[in-house]
């Protein structure tokens, strides 16, 4: 029996060492420059989370950048997107970018009734533009009356361009065209970390 309890432990011990080594091979370390590109290594992978430079115009859509102005819109149902902040990162081994947005919405124009909403997607290149194809994944942090909004009528594709001063602007269904205004060009290491995360989680490629 004896025997038996210390052969156990003994492979136990075993499970954990292996297991310690795994989870430490998954850690993510910090982010670093290399070069012109900002790279976060995370789950034996690379992406880059921020550019300058020369890399700035190779990678244009990664950064950090926030809605120019709130947009209304009734067409479905009334609403206003009145502040969004974007993200983006790039996976080189697949060759998309990776994008989070987190929205504040008002049923209406009543700054008293509104919900914040995440969104998840990739984003890849199609002609003279890029193509994003994001969807909802939740609606937090409810104030006031309660809203209905039609988030998952909103589709899912949104041609997006960007100009040189680092400035996006997005068709969105209902809302029209957007733009957001560049904060820098970086993401942070948490929320690139979330982007991936949420993204392995939640994003499922659309069927044609």
């Amino acid at each position: 029996m004896k025997q038996f309890q210390a052969s156990l432990l003994v492979l136990l011990s075993v499970i954990g060492i292996f297991s310690d080594a795994r989870s430490a091979e998954n850690a993510p370390a910090p982010s670093e420059w290399r070069g012109d590109t900002r790279v976060l290594r995370y789950k034996d992978r690379d992406y880059i989370i921020g550019v300058r430079k020369e890399s700035a115009d190779e990678f244009p859509l990664v950064g950090t950048r926030k809605l120019h102005e709130s947009s209304y819109a009734d067409q479905v149902y009334p609403m206003t997107i009145q502040e969004q902040d974007t993200f983006v990162i790039y996976d080189p081994k697949r060759k998309v970018s990776l994008i989070l947005n987190v929205a504040t919405c008002l049923k209406g124009k009543d700054t008293a009734t509104s919900e914040k909403t995440d969104w998840i997607g990739e984003v890849a290149p199609s002609g003279d533009h890029w193509e994003g194809d994001i969807l909802f994944i939740r609606k937090y942090d409810k104030k006031g009356d309660a809203m209905r909004a039609p988030y998952f009528s909103m589709g899912r594709t949104y041609p997006i361009s960007a100009g040189k001063d680092g400035q996006v602007t997005v068709q969105y269904d209902f809302f029209g065209t957007l733009k957001l205004d560049l904060l820098e060009r970086e993401v942070s290491d948490e929320t690139a970390l979330r982007i991936i995360d949420e993204h392995a989680k939640h994003y499922r490629k659309k069927e044609d």
